[in-house]
C-alpha cells in the first residue's frame, strides 16, 4: 500500500464545538488546522461567520480563514487545490494536519480526491448552440447529444438546455464527451487516510438549545454592528449570503424588527445545522462522538483521541508498518483497551480491507457510482436481512434459484451504503450454481460481494481463467481456476418496482419472469 497522508477531520453541525475540539487535539499531537468553512474563507464578517478568535486559536496554526475578499469567486476545485497545499506542508514539517469545518461538499471532495475537470467554457460555441437551439429546437440539440454523449443525454431532459448545450459544448470544445470527463475526476485515487469524527448530540433539542445560545452570545459580541457596516460599505456578493447576514437586511431596510431578524437567524441556524447533519451521514467512515452524552469537554476529547489512535494504529497494520499484537499492546501501555473497542480496532481493519477490495473492483472494472454490485448468497435463508421483498416475489426467486440469474432488490439497513444503488438503494442478490463459489460461501458464512468480471471496453465475460491471468494475476490477490465457464453474463432481473422487469438478458431463463 502506498504510503497517505494521515488526516484528522473534525466535521458535524454548526455550534457543534468542532473549533474547540480540533484545537485541543492539535495542541495534543503537534497539529496544525486546515478550515473547511466556505464562509470563513472571505474576509470581514468575523461575527457572523464565528470565526475562531486569537484567544480561541490558542496559538495553535489556521489556514484557508480570512484571505478572500468578499467579491472573488471561488469553487469546491479551488478548495480542494488549496486545502491539498496546505496539508501536505504541514505533513511535510511532521505536523498532523486536522481539518476541521461544516461544510460537507469541501469536506468530501478533499478526503475523496474528487479531480474536478479543468474544461472551460467557450463562449463562441456556447452562443452558437443557444442560437441553434431558437432556430431547430432544443430536442434537435439533445439528439445530438445523444449521439456523441447517450450516457449524459440520458440523464439530462430535453427540456433542460443549459445543461444539454452544457454537454455538446465539452464534446466539441475537447472531443471527449462530458460523461468522460465525470468518469475521470473519480479515479484519481485519495493521497489521505482520512480519520473522520462526526460532532452530533442524541437529543437534537441539546444542539438547537447551543445554536440558539451561540446567536445570542454573537449579538452580545457586535453582530448588529458588524452587519451594519457591511450593509453600509459593500455590494452584496456570494461572501454576504452567510447566516446571519442576510437576515438582518430587512432590519437594516427598516422592513423588519430585530426580534423578528435574530429569531429568523437562529431558525436559519438549526435548519442549516440539519442539513449538515444529512450530509454527513452519507460520509463512509465517519465517526460520530455524541458529545451531550459526556459530562466534561476532557471527556470528549478522550473518546476522540481513543478514536483517533484505533483509527490510525490500524492503517498501519494494513501497512504492514506494525503488526496487529504491536498495536494491541500499545493500547494496553496507553490505558485505552478494552473490550469493546478490540472489537471496534477488528471492525475498522476489516472495513478497511473491505474499502481497499471495493476500490480494486472499481478500478479493474472502471465501474461508477450507478454500478450494481451483487451480494452472493449460499441460499435464500437470510435474502430478508439484506432485501426488502414480498411473499409473491420471494417465491418465484426460490423457483429459479439457484440459478443464473441476478435479482435486483430494495435493499435494507443492513447492506452497506457503498454496494447499494446509489440512487435507487437498490442491491443485487445471487444464489450461483458453481461448486467453488457455494463452497466459498458455506466456508465464510456470509455473502460475498461480487462483479461480473467484464473488464473495460468488453462486452462478454472473461469465461477462460489462462487468458485473463496476464492482465490481472498482479491486480488481484487470489485466481481460483475452475476451468473455462460460459463467457454470457447473468440474467437481471429487476424487483425493486411493482413487476419484475427483465433489465439484462444473459445465461438464465427469462420465461418465468415475463
Amino acid at each position: 500500500m502506498e504510503n497517505k497522508i494521515p488526516l484528522l477531520v473534525i466535521a458535524g453541525p454548526t455550534a457543534s464545538g468542532k473549533t474547540a475540539c480540533a484545537v485541543e487535539l492539535a495542541k495534543i499531537y503537534d497539529g496544525e488546522i486546515v478550515s473547511a468553512d466556505s464562509m470563513q474563507i472571505y474576509k470581514g464578517l468575523s461575527i457572523a461567520t464565528a470565526k475562531p478568535t486569537k484567544e480561541e486559536m490558542q496559538g495553535v496554526p489556521h489556514y484557508l480563514i480570512d484571505f478572500l475578499e468578499p467579491e472573488q469567486a471561488f469553487s469546491v476545485a479551488d478548495y480542494v487545490k488549496l486545502a491539498g497545499e496546505r496539508i501536505r506542508d504541514i505533513h511535510s514539517r511532521g505536523k498532523l494536519p486536522i481539518l476541521c469545518g461544516g461544510t460537507g461538499l469541501y469536506i468530501s471532495s478533499l478526503v475523496n480526491n474528487i479531480i474536478f475537470d479543468d474544461t472551460e467554457t467557450d463562449g463562441s460555441v456556447r452562443k452558437r448552440l443557444e442560437e441553434e437551439a431558437k432556430t431547430l429546437g432544443g430536442h434537435a440539440l439533445w439528439e445530438r447529444l445523444r449521439e456523441v454523449d447517450p450516457e449524459t443525454a440520458e440523464k439530462v431532459h430535453e427540456n433542460n438546455l443549459p445543461r444539454v448545450i452544457r454537454g455538446l459544448e465539452v464534446f466539441e470544445t475537447t472531443g471527449i464527451p462530458l460523461s468522460q470527463h465525470k468518469v475521470n475526476s473519480r479515479r484519481e485515487k485519495s493521497p489521505y487516510n482520512a480519520c473522520i469524527i462526526g460532532l452530533t448530540a442524541s437529543d437534537r433539542q441539546y444542539l438547537y438549545d447551543r445554536i440558539n445560545r451561540r446567536v445570542d452570545i454573537m449579538v452580545e459580541n457586535g453582530l448588529i454592528e458588524e452587519c451594519r457596516a457591511f450593509y453600509d460599505s459593500f455590494t452584496p456578493a456570494t461572501a454576504y449570503q452567510a447566516i446571519g447576514y442576510k437576515e438582518l437586511v430587512p432590519y437594516f431596510e427598516g422592513k423588519a424588527e430585530l426580534c423578528e431578524c435574530l429569531d429568523k437567524i437562529k431558525q436559519e441556524s438549526r435548519h442549516y445545522a440539519k442539513r449538515q447533519l444529512t450530509w454527513f451521514r452519507r460520509v463512509d467512515g465517519i465517526q460520530w462522538v455524541e458529545t451531550d452524552k459526556f459530562d466534561s469537554f476532557q471527556k470528549i476529547i478522550e473518546n476522540i483521541k481513543n478514536m483517533a489512535i484505533v483509527f490510525f494504529c490500524a492503517m498501519a497494520v494494513i501497512k504492514g508498518e506494525i503488526t496487529f499484537g504491536i498495536m494491541i499492546s500499545t493500547q494496553f501501555i496507553i490505558g485505552m483497551l478494552n473490550g469493546p473497542l478490540v472489537q471496534f480496532i477488528n471492525f475498522v481493519v476489516s472495513a478497511q480491507y473491505a474499502k481497499i477490495s471495493f476500490l480494486r473492483i472499481n478500478e479493474i472494472r472502471q465501474l461508477e457510482n450507478e454500478h450494481n454490485f451483487t451480494l452472493l448468497c449460499n441460499d435464500l435463508s437470510e435474502l430478508s436481512v439484506y432485501a426488502k421483498i414480498d411473499n409473491t416475489a420471494f417465491r418465484l426467486i426460490k423457483n429459479n434459484t439457484p440459478g443464473a440469474y441476478t435479482f435486483i432488490l430494495k435493499a435494507t439497513k443492513e447492506v452497506p451504503r457503498r454496494l447499494m444503488n446509489e440512487k435507487k438503494k437498490t442491491i443485487g442478490i445471487r444464489v450461483p450454481t458453481n461448486n467453488i463459489a457455494q463452497a466459498l460461501l458455506t466456508e465464510l458464512g456470509e455473502p460475498l460481494m461480487s462483479s461480473t468480471l467484464i473488464l473495460p471496453g468488453q462486452v462478454l465475460a472473461e469465461a477462460d481463467p489462462e487468458e485473463f491471468r496476464g492482465q490481472l494475476e498482479k491486480v488481484v490477490d487470489l485466481i481460483i481456476d475452475g476451468g473455462t465457464q460460459g463467457a454470457q453474463p447473468t440474467t437481471v432481473i429487476d424487483f425493486s418496482d411493482d413487476e419484475p422487469k427483465v433489465v439484462r438478458f444473459g445465461a438464465g431463463d427469462p420465461t418465468p419472469f415475463e
